[in-house]
Parts: structure tokens; C-alpha cells; sequence
């Protein structure tokens, strides 16, 4: 009997010894996909500094339009930047990638994720093992990295909150039993931005505005992606008890589907929305005055900005506690001035 036991241990410490080996391999076959990426993808270009972004949704338009920018600027400072997540093949954390980054070396990470020990812990460890590490959007501030960059949360819950109060004294939506009724789209129901610094903006905005005549609710759509966020907002349009006056969403993505909701609900008119980011989508609902308003968070900006407080990190140990990139309004009085700014910038980019 002692003999089956021993044989047992045995066999459990060869599978386990097996897994980690796989586990080993596996990161450094990933790892080594990427670093052929990064030799193959700006050909007869060298760089000396390695950079990566990781984020909890890398395929999103505005992580995407903070990476390009960030990239684009890598090229001038020398430095090669990669979107990492895109990278994977499989469900692998934001942690495991973090680990999988400073197992790897890497020079730099800009990094968009969660205020949490175990987040606080990894890039202390990257700090340890010189790694320079940029919070964006999410801080921790508790840790060891070199500089937060964000948008300013007040902001634009001061601008959602003027939106709100020009349409209750412009009479422009249709009250319900004396009340702006108003909806906030948020991902989870523990988002702390959203109420924080937003919701205080909002309200600072609305201080002439009594409070009863505003009630502001908030509508939990979830992370997981497009479909069940669909069906969040049709069942809020469609309960006519439930649907608001206004509609406030915090993404290009769910601006982008409250206004393709409206349109298939024959809705148009009897919901404003209040977006924020810019796309062709939301820019043509302003135009045919389904969206009211959006807030315009340059994304460019925030990535130009982030690796240039990292590189500045890097080379030279400067630190910089907290960044703010500033927000604006677009509406239907100044649509066609911000396109002509951006066409202008895009000519300007590709001389």
C-alpha cells in the first residue's frame, strides 16, 4: 500500500511538473511571435526601445485611436509600440499579460486596467525589475508607477450636466409627470467614475435646476460585448414606463447603438441621446439630429501623451503624477467647424 501511495505522489508530481513546463513554453512561444512582429513590422527600421499597451478591451475604436497615436510617436522617439492584447489567441487575463510583459523584459507598459492588490502588486514587481509603468484612464495611484493620464471625469459630467439643463429650459424633450427623466449607460454596476466625478459635474451643472424636476438613473449594460448591451437599451426604449427623456452613454459604442435603436424603434425625437467619443456614425447622427450631442475625448492626444510621459520615464527617471487631457462639446451648431478641423489634421498628418 505505502508503495501504491509513493507511486501516486509520483505520477501527480509529473503531471504537475508537465504543466508548468507547457505553461513555460507557451508564454515563450507567444512571446517570441512578438518579438518576430517586432523585427518584421516596419522593415529597414530599427528602434531602441521596446514599448507595450495592454488594456482590458484592445479592440475597442478608442483604445485603438490611443494606440495608433502612441505607435506614430514611438516612430519619432525611436521606440517600437505594441497594442498587446491583439497579440492573443486565447482568454488570457489583463494580469497574465502584465506577468507575460515582465517576463518578457520589455522597456515600458502603458497600462489601462483595475485598481486592485493584485494589480498594485505586478507593477510594483515590473518597477523592481525596472519596467516603467503609465496608468491611463484607471489609476493605482497606491503603486509604484511613474505617471496617470486620463480625461477629466468632472468635466464632462459638467458638460452632460449644461446638455441636460438646455433642454429642460428649452423644453425640448417631452416631460413625464413634471420630471426629466434621465438614463446613464454604465459597464458595471460598480463603476466609480461614473459615480464620483461625473455624477458630480452633472449636478454641479445643474444647480439652478431643482431637483425635482430631474431624475437621473443609471442602466448596468455590462463588459461582455455589443449584443447584450442591445439588448439592455431595446428593452429600455421599448417599457414605455422606463423610457427616459434623455439617454447618456460613455462609449462610442453604446452611443453608436442607442441611435441605431431609436432608428428601428421609430423612436427618433422621443429620446434625445448624449454620447461621447467621436466616429462617422455618431458625427452623422448629429447631423441628422438623432444624436443631440457628444463629448469629444481626443483619444489621439491621450496616447501621444502617455508615451511620451513613459519614454520620458524611461530615459530619464522623470515622473509626473497626473495628466489631464481636456474634453469639448460637439453639437449640431459646431459640427461642420470640427470636421473641417479634422480634415485639416489628417492633411497636415499625411504631408
Amino acid at each position: 500500500m505505502k508503495y501504491k501511495i509513493s507511486k501516486l505522489k509520483i505520477a501527480a508530481t509529473l503531471l504537475l511538473f508537465a504543466f508548468i513546463v507547457s505553461a513555460v513554453i507557451s508564454m515563450v512561444y507567444f512571446y517570441s511571435q512578438v518579438s518576430r512582429t517586432v523585427s518584421t513590422a516596419d522593415t529597414g527600421l530599427t528602434y531602441s526601445y521596446h514599448y507595450i499597451m495592454i488594456g482590458d478591451a484592445p479592440n475597442t475604436q478608442q483604445w485603438q485611436e490611443m494606440f495608433d497615436a502612441a505607435h506614430d510617436r514611438g516612430k519619432d522617439l525611436g521606440a517600437y509600440v505594441e497594442n498587446w492584447g491583439v497579440h492573443l489567441q486565447q482568454g488570457f487575463t489583463i494580469y497574465d499579460q502584465l506577468e507575460m510583459a515582465i517576463a518578457a523584459n520589455v522597456d515600458g507598459i502603458i497600462l489601462s486596467g483595475y485598481n486592485d492588490d493584485e494589480m498594485l502588486a505586478l507593477i510594483n514587481l515590473a518597477v523592481e525589475r525596472d519596467i516603467s509603468i503609465i496608468t491611463l484612464i484607471t489609476d493605482v495611484p497606491a503603486s509604484d508607477r511613474g505617471a496617470f493620464i486620463s480625461f477629466n471625469d468632472y468635466a464632462i459630467g459638467k458638460l452632460f450636466g449644461q446638455q441636460l439643463l438646455e433642454l429642460g429650459e428649452n423644453k425640448e424633450v417631452e416631460e413625464s409627470a413634471g420630471n426629466l427623466n434621465v438614463t446613464v449607460l454604465i459597464d458595471t454596476a460598480g463603476d466609480v467614475g461614473l459615480s464620483g466625478m461625473i455624477y458630480r459635474g452633472i449636478f454641479e451643472a445643474m444647480r439652478d435646476f431643482s431637483d425635482h424636476n430631474v431624475e437621473i438613473t443609471s442602466l448596468e449594460v455590462g463588459q461582455v460585448g455589443e449584443f447584450e448591451a442591445e439588448e439592455r437599451i431595446r428593452d429600455l426604449f421599448l417599457n414605455v414606463n422606463r423610457r427616459p427623456d434623455v439617454l447618456i452613454a460613455l462609449n462610442a459604442t453604446n452611443t453608436v447603438i442607442a441611435m441605431q435603436s431609436l432608428i428601428e424603434y421609430n423612436l427618433v425625437g422621443q429620446v434625445k441621446i448624449l454620447g461621447t467619443s467621436v466616429n462617422d456614425s455618431i458625427l452623422n447622427g448629429i447631423s441628422q439630429e438623432i444624436i443631440y450631442s457628444t463629448v469629444f475625448i481626443n483619444e489621439r492626444r491621450m496616447g501621444e501623451k502617455a508615451l511620451e510621459l513613459l519614454h520620458a520615464n524611461v530615459i530619464g527617471g522623470e515622473s509626473n503624477d497626473y495628466q489631464i487631457v481636456n474634453v469639448s462639446l460637439i453639437d449640431l451648431d459646431n459640427l461642420q467647424s470640427f470636421i473641417q478641423q479634422e480634415e485639416r489634421r489628417l492633411e497636415n498628418e499625411s504631408e
